[in-house]
């Protein structure tokens, strides 16, 4: 994949840092991303908005240490179209004006990002900050909306089926499972393809 965009602060975002009292906190909000293409001789850090926005995304997680702090984000394909991605953008609310554009990053090739529906991607990207005075980073961090990685899905979908499993065969050795399937702990079962068993003890516990 190509470079993804790095961010530098703008004018907005160091005006506001340099007003913020040391130890106070910086409430960033949220990412955007987007396909904008820079205008020739323009100063990155004159940007208030993206050129062309594609997609808002929510702080994953953010990280303070010392005069250092990471904030990430994190990006999945899904029912999206392909684009090129050559803007990242990171707002924090300024006492003062409201949400701004805090950082910005413009990379001029770009990376680019396939159709979902053709190949589902998973990126995980981010800014780290450090300051010359301690300053606390701060973010509201919605747990519905950050995005479980393509591993997480993948163990949540093994527990659920194994979970399913466990159900059923705690139902059938219980005999509970005559209820569901019209039948009591003597019959036998049978399977739309004829095989016959019995409904007790079908699953062994382990």
């Amino acid at each position: 994949m190509s470079k993804l965009p790095e961010l530098t602060l703008t004018k907005a975002g160091a005006a506001m840092l340099a007003k913020t009292p040391i130890g106070s906190e910086i409430p960033v909000t949220k990412w955007r991303i987007g396909t904008g293409k820079l205008p020739d001789g323009e100063d990155p850090r004159d940007r208030t908005q993206l050129v062309n926005p594609v997609r808002e995304l929510p702080i994953s997680s953010v990280k303070n240490d010392g005069n250092q702090c990471l904030i990430k984000g994190q990006l999945v394909n899904t029912e999206m179209a392909a684009f090129t991605w050559r803007e990242t953008g990171l707002y924090a609310t300024d006492p003062d004006d409201g949400e701004i554009l805090y950082a910005y990053g413009y990379e001029a090739d770009g990376a680019e990002i396939p159709a979902g529906a053709a190949q589902l991607r998973e990126i995980e990207f981010g800014v780290e900050l450090v300051f010359d005075n301690a300053a606390n980073v701060t973010a509201v961090i919605s747990k519905t909306l950050v995005f479980a990685t393509l591993a997480d899905v993948e163990k949540i979908q093994t527990a659920a089926v194994e979970m399913a499993v466990n159900q059923i065969a705690n139902q059938i050795i219980s005999g509970s499972v005559s209820t569901a399937l019209i039948t009591d702990n003597s019959a036998e079962l049978t399977t739309d393809d004829g095989v016959q068993m019995d409904a007790v003890r079908f699953f062994q516990e382990v």
